[in-house]
């Protein structure tokens, strides 16, 4: 594959994840309907900046730093990066966490008393969207083998979510943004047979076989079963990134992170160019994720 091409990709996912939580930020628990600016705004629920992302992307800039500084998976290192945010600011637009999931806060204070980096909640009743929402490193990282793809965004989720349904998302969802990193088309992506469904719940394979493609009402909720299905609803329905994500976080609720989870896919089909220009230039440290995000180039 040209090395351009590729790098089109690989930065698209992380800069249209980082852009999908920072559009979606200040609209976060609102309720629909409401007008969506064409452009980033601010204020909403933590009075975010023009541009300013969350911990979405403040996860996955932790998680790319270990996979890269540990040149692999590494979870108590992982973890370790995720309490330096949570604590100090660590990747932080403001050098303090000022937003965190209620399931990884109690991930990262059982691992505090535990020293357990596999500290993630068990049971259905913990299937947040936390450890969905900072894939993209995992997938950029094992893009070449499904094998080892499976087993590390698996294991990258029980670090903060141990429910089988977060587990089983990213484990499919990993193979989808493998997939738009390697210029599988999107018919193809979305088919129901682009996985092995065989040991997923039965949840995961009914978004697999197409339940986002119906015409109903989505509500992207915290869920990870909701959330998964509005940000397929979404890269299907439309034929850009931008039309996308504008869709996405005009549902409300958890528009941040489904912002985000959208981003990470459609950012790896459409590419980085194709993300409009005036969302990456206003994007707070810009640079700084461009340039995690293009070292995950040297590995292919």
């Amino acid at each position: 594959m040209q090395m351009r091409y590729l790098q089109d990709k690989v930065i698209g996912s992380m800069i249209g994840l980082a852009v999908g939580d920072a559009f979606g930020a200040p609209y976060e628990f609102k309720i629909p309907p409401y007008i969506v600016s064409s452009d980033y705004i601010e204020g909403g629920v933590h009075n975010v900046r023009i541009g300013e992302w969350t911990d979405d992307t403040s996860m996955t800039l932790c998680l790319a730093e270990s996979l890269l500084e540990k040149q692999g998976f590494d979870a108590k290192d992982q973890i370790e990066k995720y309490i330096l945010w949570k604590e100090f600011g660590y990747f932080s637009t403001r050098g303090y966490c000022f937003d965190i999931g209620n399931t990884v806060e109690k991930a990262l204070n059982n691992y505090q008393k535990t020293n357990d980096p596999y500290s993630g909640l068990r049971g259905d009743e913990n299937s947040g969207n936390g450890s969905l929402m900072r894939l993209a490193p995992i997938a950029l990282y094992y893009s070449k083998n499904v094998n080892e793809l499976i087993k590390y965004a698996k294991l990258s989720s029980l670090t903060t979510h141990q429910s089988e349904l977060a587990v089983d998302a990213c484990i499919f969802y990993a193979q989808l943004i493998k997939g738009a990193i390697n210029g599988v088309d999107k018919e193809m992506l979305l088919s129901k047979d682009f996985v092995d469904k065989d040991e997923l719940r039965p949840e995961i394979v009914k978004i697999i076989e197409g339940s986002y493609k119906k015409n109903k009402l989505y509500k992207p909720t915290g869920y990870v079963i909701d959330t998964l299905e509005v940000a397929l609803m979404a890269f299907n329905r439309f034929n850009t990134f931008e039309e996308g994500l504008l869709h996405t976080i005009s549902l409300g609720y958890d528009t941040d992170t489904v912002g985000a989870v959208y981003g990470q896919l459609a950012g790896a089909f459409y590419g980085y160019d194709q993300i409009p220009l005036k969302w990456k230039n206003a994007l707070i440290n810009h640079d700084e994720i461009y340039k995690i995000a293009s070292r995950f180039i040297n590995i292919y």
